[in-house]
């Protein structure tokens, strides 16, 4: 019985992986052989090792844009913590300018109603940006698949081309010419009765 070419990876212990220490952007593929994996497989007219190599530049595009998609989100947090920073000082220092509303009404609900589209309009202003922020990282990480994917499709085209015919029928061995058939006398047709007078 042969072994298995995915029993290496099969006998990893994955209980002592915790996804929440784990850090996309120290991970290094390059340390990763795929080669320790796949080298028992063999399959008759694929080239193994193209296989390997093409899906270790997958690999190697899905970590990237991983790393994209976390240093993306990173910043958009980031971002939404100085907001909520910005925004409480803002609150805070407002809350001590405000004029008593006993002394003059009419001053303190106009001032309210400016500091409140002011908080409207900077509100608008920064899920503009938020936004903004997440479609560049979105573009940026959907960027990245689509080169690796057209580049993947190109590579697959090229291996089905410079592939022996594995996939093809064999061509048709040309008919032999049938031997000369020794000439045997022909036996008479039958003969059709004679009508009677």
């Amino acid at each position: 019985m042969s072994k298995s070419p995915f029993s290496s990876f099969l006998d990893l212990d994955f209980s002592k992986f915790d996804p929440t220490k784990f850090d996309m952007t120290k991970f290094d593929l390059s340390k990763f052989d795929l080669t320790k994996y796949t080298g028992d497989l063999k399959v008759p007219g694929v080239d193994v090792d193209a296989v390997v190599a093409a899906q270790k530049k997958n690999l190697e595009a899905l970590t990237q844009a991983n790393r994209l998609a976390f240093e993306g989100i990173q910043a958009i947090m980031k971002r939404q913590t100085e907001i909520a920073r910005q925004t409480l000082e803002e609150i805070s220092a407002a809350a001590t300018h405000f004029p008593d509303l006993k002394a003059n009404p009419t001053e303190a609900m106009a001032k309210q109603a400016a500091a409140a589209k002011d908080a409207f309009e900077r509100a608008l202003s920064n899920m503009k940006e938020l936004a903004d922020m997440i479609g560049k990282s979105n573009t940026e990480v959907i960027d990245l698949l689509n080169t690796r994917l057209t580049q993947s499709m190109e590579e697959v085209k090229q291996a089905i081309e410079k592939a022996p015919s594995a996939f093809t029928a064999p061509a048709a061995a040309p008919e032999a010419k049938p031997a000369a058939k020794a000439a045997a006398p022909k036996a008479a047709a039958p003969k059709a009765p004679a009508a009677s007078e």
